[in-house]
């Protein structure tokens, strides 16, 4: 009988790693050359690594969520900026933008530690927007730095809630599809040697990781 070998991991490619992590941190740069970059390599990583992106449709939504209002945030100009720091603070992308790094991996390999950092960071800001509240909401000022609206706890409080109950309930839909994953790989060895694509093979071995 054939035994079984060892699958390809998501780490096995240790020059792509390379640009897994590397690809957050030139997202962070303001230099928009180095941020190009870093947008390249990102869809690079989604592309490579779509056969587990996919499978987060919850990260996915969230990623999107970050580039876009990043993209408001920097080209919306001065006058759209005085306008929403009362409602969202001095960094309106900050609890967001600290969340790239994770959610890059956790698309990349699937794992569900760096699925919870980013639901912890957001319960973080969650912490924060609450004491911001509770010490400083709401304070009029002429100055639209300094003024603190009613509303800003819609997005320093409720929509990082909103996006922790995303990732978990993704989380969750996640350990239900590894579980159903461990019943089929169990099952007879000629069902498993089946799997003849590369990318089945890999989806299988990233479903026992999980088990």
């Amino acid at each position: 009988m054939r035994g079984w070998q060892r699958q390809a991991g998501p780490w096995d490619d240790r020059a792509f790693t390379w640009v897994v992590f590397l690809c957050p941190l030139l997202l962070l740069l303001d230099w928009w050359v180095f941020r190009s970059i870093g947008v390249v390599a990102l869809a690079a990583v989604l592309l490579r690594g779509w056969a587990t992106a996919r499978r987060d449709p919850g990260m996915l939504a969230f990623l999107c969520f970050v580039g876009l209002i990043t993209a408001i945030d920097e080209h919306g100009g001065r006058a759209l900026r005085e306008i929403t720091v009362p409602y969202t603070g001095w960094v309106a992308t900050g609890p967001y933008l600290s969340c790239i790094f994770f959610v890059v991996v956790a698309l990349w390999s699937g794992s569900s530690s760096f699925r919870r950092a980013v639901a912890a960071l957001l319960t973080l800001q969650v912490l924060f927007g609450m004491v911001e509240w509770l010490l400083s909401w709401p304070r009029a000022s002429e100055n639209p730095h300094l003024r603190v609206e009613v509303w800003r706890p819609a997005w320093t409080v409720a929509m990082p809630l909103f996006w922790i109950a995303i990732l978990l309930v993704g989380e969750r839909n996640r350990q239900r599809q590894g579980a159903q994953g461990c019943n089929m790989a169990s099952g007879p060895p000629n069902n498993a040697l089946q799997l003849t694509s590369g990318a089945a093979r890999m989806d299988a071995a990233r479903s026992l990781t999980q088990c």
